[in-house]
């Protein structure tokens, strides 16, 4: 059968399951499974038979053996549907769902941990501020888009820590709007989250009763979930670190229908408050914040009640108590409606009215909601089966000619199944000779060989197209770049600005590819060293052999100033000085030089005043004198 008539089929007859042994028959990845489902009516259910909703996979045969089936050696492809419907129809196997894709947005700290000494906690604080603000600023853009999302958050003095975002939408959706950061301060990462499109949950067996469950959320880093059933029984309890809103529906549905969300705070979450919005169930708050003294008795006398000994975390203990607060709020509620139920005699699902009821209905109305179900059921029972219970068993004839009638009905029933079965046949050969005729009028069309030598062409088109916006862009970087290098040429001629040699890392690779680029240049000049390796910082000795200056290190790399001031080298704050970075160069404002200097005499001073031995104030002018004139001498050539 072509997958156009399965759906045809589907569609015609609207059965309750469509069961498989294997739902990659139907397509052979998740997203085209996802738009072949999309195609079925809402109503269907998607079971696949050999999976345990725990994840285990069994064989078919051995699921046969249960229902005491004999399949003997070989599994014809009709015995085979007819043995997974009849699984599906008692309630094995896993429903498949489907989840959306989501993007995961980071906001931490950069890669600078704190600053030394006694600015600690002033530089922590103003990360903490500056993860704030940027939460804020992105929070702001999603509202602004209408996106829908999870914001989780590490709280700390005078800030955040870190936060996370999860937006239920797709990376390329968020392009233009929210951007990656990278800073010494924070970093704002943006990444797809691909979690299992596929969730498999546990399908309700036939005539079995569903399970109605008051939910409770703890949401964090740690989100924690736990599940009470109406008559107050402990059904799931469980915590886990990163769960989104769509983790926390698979979780639920994997151990009954979620019927009321409870929060043990007031107001509730925004995800608790979204949650209970997208599962369409009433939410519950606590009248005030609980206490943690409350939540810890509540949940031992409710333990102690059932004969359950666990070891619970604050998230799990929180979650629990906000689910049996909400419970309790409904509890004589629940036990009036049982008792009424019980008084008239309906032969009613009691559970199915007090999930009603939680969910907001009267109790008269709930009633009557399970009496309409009943009478729903009753008027769709076969015609032929009430007739078969009011047949008079003393009637033998008619039996034995209503018999010979059903076996002629049958006979006949099966000849025209294979009639059937034969039409189809024919049906499909028909329309695979007819694809074939279009194939080969196809190849023999001159019009269809132009057509694929234009769109070949097209593509080309496009493809030099690309090229030539490459080109144009790196064409316009080429000339800002040259139009930057001439300014900066002039700002240097005129003493507005000099220039530094920029060392990525000090290592000895890229010291080593320094002094070979620009070894002639380094003497009393000054270095940018952007990352330093404290493994070699023995690296300096090789840049103080080529008379360097002195260096300039980023503020989150001053704790290595004291080990290069050792080695008489002075060290300055990249950032005071830093205009700009010109590929290998950095253009720096010309104090630094000065600067510089006059820490190379403050360093040598140190030095003297160590050996005791003092220069006298004269003696300090005219050695700065004399360096001056030598720097003069440096940098403007013998004039």
């Amino acid at each position: 059968m072509p997958l156009r008539r399965l759906v045809r089929l589907i569609w015609e007859y609207k059965p309750r399951i469509v069961a498989l042994d294997n739902i990659y028959e139907l397509a052979p990845s998740e997203r085209e499974l996802a738009r072949i489902i999309s195609m079925f009516p809402d109503t269907v259910e998607i079971v696949q038979v050999t999976r345990a909703p725990d994840g285990t996979l069994y064989d078919l045969r051995t699921l046969a053996s249960m229902l005491g089936i004999n399949v003997g050696p070989k599994l014809s492809p009709q015995k085979t549907a007819y043995i997974v419907a009849l699984l599906a129809e008692k309630g094995y196997g896993s429903r498949v769902r489907f989840l959306e894709e989501k993007t995961k947005i980071v906001i931490r700290r950069g890669r600078c941990g704190s600053e030394g000494g006694m600015s600690q906690q002033r530089y922590q604080r103003r990360l903490r501020a500056a993860i704030l603000r940027a939460t804020k600023r992105v929070k702001e853009l999603l509202d602004k888009h209408k996106f829908d999302y999870d914001l989780v958050f590490r709280k700390s003095g005078g800030g955040l820590d870190s936060a996370v975002f999860i937006v239920y939408a797709p990376r390329d959706a968020l392009n233009g709007i929210i951007k990656p950061h990278n800073g010494n301060d924070i970093i704002v990462e943006i990444k797809p989250v691909y979690s299992s499109h596929i969730v498999f949950e546990r399908p309700q067996r036939h005539h079995e009763k569903p399970r109605y469950l008051i939910v409770g959320i703890d949401p964090g880093m740690y989100t924690a979930v736990a599940g009470i059933d109406l008559e107050g029984r402990l059904v799931f309890v469980e915590s886990r670190r990163g769960m989104d809103r769509l983790s926390i529906i698979e979780l639920i549905y994997r151990h009954g229908i979620p019927v009321l969300i409870a929060s043990d705070v007031k107001p509730a979450p925004d995800l608790v408050r979204k949650l209970a919005s997208s599962l369409h169930v009433p939410l519950f708050e606590a009248p005030r914040d609980m206490r943690v003294e409350e939540k810890q008795e509540l949940v031992e006398r409710f333990l102690a009640r059932q004969g359950i000994k666990i070891q619970l975390d604050s998230h799990q203990r929180d979650a629990l108590a906000a689910a049996i607060k909400a419970y309790h709020s409904l509890e004589s509620k629940l036990r009036q409606a049982e008792s009424y139920v019980l008084k008239l005699g309906l032969d009613v699902d009691v559970e199915a009215v007090k999930a009603a009821i939680v969910r907001g209905a009267s109790l008269a109305e709930a009633i009557e909601e399970e009496i309409e179900k009943r009478i729903a059921e009753a008027e769709a029972e076969p015609v032929l089966q009430k007739r078969v219970v009011r047949r008079p068993s003393s009637e033998d004839t008619s039996r034995k000619a209503e018999e010979r009638l059903r076996a002629r009905l049958e006979e006949l029933e099966a000849e025209n199944r294979r009639l059937q079965f034969k039409i189809k046949m024919l049906e499909e050969e028909i329309e695979r000779l007819q694809g074939e005729l279009r194939l080969v009028k196809a190849e023999l069309d001159p019009k269809l060989e132009a057509e694929r030598r234009i769109e070949e062409l097209k593509r080309t088109l496009d493809l030099v197209r690309r090229e030539l916006e490459s080109l144009r862009k790196e064409k316009t970087e080429l000339q800002d770049l040259f139009r930057k290098t001439v300014n900066y040429v002039l700002e240097i001629g005129l003493g507005r600005a000099a220039i530094g040699f920029i060392l990525p890392l000090l290592s000895p690779e890229k010291v080593k590819e320094l002094v070979r680029s620009y070894g002639d240049y380094l003497r009393g000049a000054l270095i940018v060293i952007e990352e330093v390796n404290p493994v070699y910082l023995d690296q300096i000795d090789v840049l103080l052999e080529k008379g360097i200056a002195g260096i300039l290190l980023p503020r989150c790399r001053l704790e290595y100033k004291s080990s290069f001031e050792d080695k008489h080298v002075p060290v300055l704050p990249l950032e005071d000085y830093l205009i700009e970075k010109l590929g290998p160069l950095a253009i720096l404002k010309p104090e630094a030089y000065t600067e510089a200097a006059l820490e190379k005499i403050s360093l040598e001073e140190r030095k003297r005043r160590e050996e005791k031995k003092f220069l006298s104030k004269d003696e300090l002018l005219k050695m700065f004198e004399e360096y001056r004139m030598q720097r003069a001498r440096e940098l403007f050539g013998e004039t």
